[in-house]
């Protein structure tokens, strides 16, 4: 287990399931440290199937869902090669409305839930689906 002041990272090796959940929120430079920080404890455990517990942050910003989607998750991607990383977003009421009502959000939101990619990823306001949802 590795624990910040903003992000609390688990390893389960009986599911083989990483869990991220982070504690607060983060300006962008703390947030791409935090994802550093989540792609190297997947590299560490071999682990593809990751449950991200965004349920305490604020609303996401265009310039964080940018970084995140169109550059981390590249990487993150590249980097478990050969195997197929899933990603459950387990989020908040509050953000689902953000996710689903800001214009400028969208798009990316879209392109990066589409099937088109070499990876899966979800999003979930229930834990326990976000769970079934990895370990199927």
């Amino acid at each position: 287990m590795l624990h910040t002041p903003g992000l609390s990272i688990h390893y389960r090796p009986d599911l083989d399931l990483l869990t991220a959940r982070w504690l607060q929120d983060s300006d962008l430079p703390t947030l791409q440290a935090e994802y550093a920080t989540l792609l190297a404890a997947g590299q560490t455990h071999q682990a593809t199937r990751w449950l991200m517990d965004v349920r305490r942050r604020e609303a996401p910003s265009l310039e964080a869902t940018t970084w995140v989607t169109q550059q981390w998750l590249p990487q993150a991607v590249a980097t478990m090669l050969p195997a197929r990383l899933r990603l459950a977003y387990f989020i908040s009421p509050a953000r689902a409305e953000v996710l689903r009502t800001n214009s400028a959000l969208q798009p990316l939101v879209r392109e990066t839930l589409a099937r088109i990619h070499d990876y899966e990823m979800e999003v979930f306001g229930d834990e326990g689906e976000a769970v079934r949802w990895l370990l199927a």
